[in-house]
């Protein structure tokens, strides 16, 4: 017959000393076994939470900012500003006695540099930044940031929270820490997208390009010597280069330049009026009755560039339109900067010599 055979255990007090310390091992290995398993996972605490634990440490405060700007640099031929320097002055106080801190030192990180600093007989930190910026994009505010770290005495550090609009001459810095509501979130380029503001590339992943435009064109052509050979002229013209801008609340207007330097080409074509003959109205329809062009770049003149040459006319001037092709080229100006190329309507041909405007 079958038998069973069951592991018998003992009681605590039928268990030798030896056999009783053995399962208390075996006990706690397997409470240490299992408490591994169910451990909670150790995570590092980010860069946000980080700055946040040293804020909330800090032994000092900022007061509110303020901000100047002043050009700084400019386009040697045009005078357009390439940037500005930025000044800041930065107040710091005691947290706990609200009194200034003064003759402390204090590192400001930001804007790929680090400054050391200590603060001045008000209490402040005064200095200067380079900000360059595209001149023809909108002017919007964009924002910026600095970290004020404490070196000396003081610990812990603050972050400066701001907005810019170099494009203006007033109203042009916002203190953020204190005033979080004074821009409309759609007037503010967010600091992600804060170099891209400044240089126009918002929306846009090209570069920025702007067409000269030649603002109170008038042109003069007369005759200085008429032979049966040939026909000489003297072309006087003047224009006011300007370009297109858009204010901060998205008005586009003109912006007249008070310095450039240009290439101009002007081509003078009479449309001849349309053949009764259905076999020759697409002939001769066009022809360049003469061109001119810059030998070298022209310099605006009291706030105008002006055209003088003369040209010899050697061909028969048809009866028809008279059109004006110009084209405009900037020398050495601003990268967004670009050529103007029109065609304007003068009159009837018989209008080659005297005044006219486009």
């Amino acid at each position: 017959m079958a038998t069973l055979n069951f592991f018998k255990i003992k009681s605590p007090s039928q268990q030798t000393v030896s056999e009783q310390a053995q399962m208390l091992s075996i006990s706690i290995f397997c409470f240490l076994l299992l408490s591994s398993c169910f451990r909670p996972e150790h995570k590092s605490p980010d860069a946000n939470s980080l700055d946040a634990q040293e804020e909330s440490l800090a032994t000092f405060a900022l007061r509110e900012t303020t901000a100047t700007f002043e050009e700084q640099e400019l386009n040697s031929n045009f005078k357009i500003p390439l940037s500005k320097k930025l000044t800041f002055n930065v107040c710091i106080q005691d947290k706990r006695t609200l009194e200034s801190v003064i003759g402390h030192s204090f590192r400001i990180e930001g804007a790929d540099s680090l400054k050391d600093l200590k603060t001045n007989v008000s209490g402040c930190l005064v200095w200067s930044e380079k900000v360059p910026f595209n001149f023809f994009a909108q002017s919007i505010f964009v924002s910026e940031q600095r970290k004020i770290i404490a070196t000396g005495i003081h610990s812990g550090r603050r972050t400066l929270r701001f907005a810019i609009r170099p494009w203006e001459t007033s109203d042009n810095y916002v203190d953020l820490n204190f005033n979080p509501s004074k821009i409309a979130e759609r007037d503010l380029a967010p600091l992600a997208k804060a170099d891209d503001a400044l240089q126009g590339r918002l929306g846009n992943q090209e570069k920025l390009k702007v067409p000269t435009w030649p603002d109170s064109f008038s042109i003069q052509a007369l005759d200085i010597e008429l032979s049966a050979k040939a026909r000489k002229i003297k072309i006087h013209g003047e224009l006011t280069p300007s370009v297109y801008t858009t204010s901060s609340s998205g008005k586009v207007g003109t912006v007249a330049f008070t310095n450039g330097l240009f290439d101009y080409h002007l081509y003078f074509v009479i449309e001849s009026k349309p053949s009764k003959d259905a076999a020759k109205q697409n002939e001769n329809q066009k022809l360049i009755v003469f061109e001119v062009h810059s030998k070298k770049p022209a310099n605006m003149d009291n706030l105008k560039l002006k055209i003088d040459e003369v040209v010899e006319l050697n061909k028969l001037v048809n009866q028809g339109e008279l059109r004006l092709a110009l084209q405009l080229i900037p020398v050495q100006g601003p990268e967004s900067l670009s050529v103007f190329n029109g065609v304007y309507t003068l009159g009837e041909s018989n209008t080659l010599t005297g005044g006219f405007g486009p």
